[in-house]
């Protein structure tokens, strides 16, 4: 028992740790070619920049295997053919060498002591311990800052002075906000933050009311307005979900970064495009929030913020002076170019990953035996042993050779390995496809693959001294391999295929 669960969580570190492994590599892609993209064309609009910087986060949510047809990916395919990977194809059978082993199938070498382990499982749970282990960490302190500004939450005392909460009023209906919006005093000495979705609540620290001018104050309301109005408690919460799962990456932590700027700036321009405030008004409240010397209080970007960090305030006062007004036109013309870009950009997986027929959803496979040649069908076959009828699941497959490489039959996952569940000195191997296909591959004396490797069609992924039985599957339900193989047969004896 205790060994079948140890398998369990071994497959299951080898899958996580091989999809971490993959969503690196593209999201290191990504991000090379967004930064090019940025440095290249010198873009400045939000907008863009947001998405783009976002499309990190996006990338890290999909699944390794999306792609579309029209992906960069594959036009740099049809650009340059070698980025294809190679399938294997079938090579052409030799029957003379199939005598002496198509007989020999039919008894078992039971004393069989050759017999190769699957690849060590240590390593990949080794890290997967870590991880684990790091996002229990980083999820724990986020958790415990979050109750604690809850707490200044609670301990804060609702503002009570008219005309400040004129002001919460005014900018919350500037901004169409129909959520109550509720100002709070504490006396914890941090930055200015916003908590709360359904019923906003903007945390201001008390100095502010005993030592800055109401302008200054308004500023801190108005910011804090904007990132209510964007939802942005949800979305850092979102974005801080991938970084404490990827806290691994440094790539999320960089684009982490430039998302937390621009998003600020996008809230200084959002307040700017009221006309309310000046630019000069606005940037003076900015320096005095930062004059005051108060700590950040999202140093795990636990909640939008009035973010005060002193080495990205040259750049915030430089765009509040450049700032213009926001047009629709250039919002549409953005949000277009996003979406080209995430098509483009985001499906990464090579689209003939999957081989399958472009008029149907039938499964393309090759033999997964070299030269290989069917020698008992798949059908009703009479055991000699209980002297009764059993069904046959799949083929057996052999090629005259004493040692025989085990080919993926078509690219896809594989989703297990382990002890056949025919004769047990052997091994099996289970690889998913797409539409519901599986390939299994039983009687193996060694394996070159672990649980969550994704493979490529003719890759080889073990090796038999005995034969190959191969199976298919479709949505759980079995299939005649011979319906999607073009192989010899030199049969050993016949089965019932009714």
């Amino acid at each position: 028992m205790n060994s079948t669960i140890m398998n369990v969580i071994t497959n299951i570190s080898a899958i996580v740790i091989h999809f971490f492994s993959s969503q690196i590599v593209y999201s290191l892609i990504l991000f090379a070619c967004v930064f090019s993209l940025i440095k290249l064309f010198k873009l400045k609009s939000h907008f863009l920049l947001f998405g783009l910087w976002t499309f990190i986060f996006i990338r890290l949510l999909l699944p390794p295997d999306l792609s579309f047809g029209l992906s960069g990916r594959m036009l740099l395919q049809q650009i340059f053919p070698a980025i294809n990977r190679p399938a294997a194809l079938a090579q052409p059978l030799d029957e003379k060498s199939l005598g002496t082993q198509a007989e020999s199938v039919q008894i078992l070498n039971t004393s069989q002591k050759n017999v190769l382990h699957p690849a060590d499982g240590h390593l990949t749970l080794v890290l997967f311990i870590l991880w684990l282990s790091g996002f229990v960490m980083l999820s724990s302190t986020y958790l415990r800052r979050l109750a604690a500004y809850r707490r200044l939450i609670r301990q804060s005392i609702a503002c009570t002075n008219n005309q400040i909460n004129s002001l919460v009023v005014r900018w919350q209906n500037l901004f169409g906000i129909d959520r109550h919006v509720q100002l709070r005093f504490g006396e914890q000495q941090i930055s200015p933050f916003t908590m709360g979705m359904r019923r906003p609540v903007i945390y201001m620290p008390y100095i502010f009311h005993v030592q800055y001018d109401i302008n200054t104050i308004e500023t801190v309301i108005a910011h804090e307005m904007s990132h209510i109005k964007h939802y942005d408690t949800l979305w850092i919460k979102l974005q801080n979900f991938i970084q404490f799962i990827y806290f691994f990456n440094p790539v999320v932590w960089l684009a982490g970064r430039q998302i937390q700027q621009i998003r600020e700036e996008m809230c200084d321009a959002a307040v700017l495009s009221k006309q309310v405030l000046s630019k000069k008004a606005y940037g003076y409240g900015l320096l005095n929030v930062v004059q005051i010397g108060l700590p950040e209080s999202n140093h795990l970007l636990i909640q939008p913020g009035f973010s005060n960090r002193k080495q990205l305030l040259t750049q915030r006062i430089q765009h509040i002076k450049n700032a213009t007004l926001i047009h629709k036109s250039q919002v549409i013309i953005s949000v277009s170019a996003l979406a080209i870009l995430a098509v483009l950009l985001l499906p990464m997986a090579d689209k003939s990953h999957f081989a399958l027929h472009p008029q149907s959803d039938k499964l393309i496979l090759t033999s997964p035996v070299p030269d290989g040649q069917i020698v008992l069908e798949c059908g009703n076959d009479w055991d000699r042993d209980s002297k009764a009828f059993y069904f046959h699941k799949g083929v057996d497959i052999v090629n005259g050779s004493n040692q025989i490489d085990i080919l993926a039959a078509a690219a896809g996952t594989i989703v297990s390995t382990g002890q056949d569940e025919i004769f047990h000195q052997f091994w099996e191997i289970t690889v998913q496809h797409q539409n519901g296909y599986k390939t299994r591959y039983l009687h193996l004396t060694s394996l070159s693959v672990t649980p969550g490797d994704i493979v490529t069609q003719g890759q080889k992924i073990g090796g038999t001294g005995f034969c190959l039985h191969f199976e298919v599957l479709k949505d759980g339900v079995v299939q005649d391999p011979a319906d999607y193989l073009s192989l010899q047969k030199k049969l050993i004896r016949h089965v019932k295929k009714d």
